[in-house]
């Protein structure tokens, strides 16, 4: 497989594990052990990997159902071989 078709397939696989199939355990396994970041609420910033999984976690238990989303482009640039 392609590079580009790998990156392409990693990327899906993430989308459709939180967005589609809403699986925190799923969603996770597409992430490393060092993670930081926020996200749209206020109280919602993780400096720890624990406290970016308990935000995952949140979001999926706030909403469990199905997102929906279109990926109205894409474009894949390797920066490495």
């Amino acid at each position: 497989m392609a590079k580009k078709d790998l990156v392409k397939s990693f990327i899906t696989g993430y989308l459709d594990s939180y967005f589609n199939k809403r699986d925190l355990q799923g969603t996770l396994s597409f992430l490393g052990d060092t993670l930081s970041g926020f996200g749209t609420g206020e109280d919602e910033h993780a400096a720890t990997a624990e406290e970016f999984i308990s935000l995952y976690a949140r979001d999926i238990a706030q909403a469990p159902g199905k997102i929906d989303y279109t990926v109205k482009s894409e474009y894949i640039k390797l920066i490495s071989d």
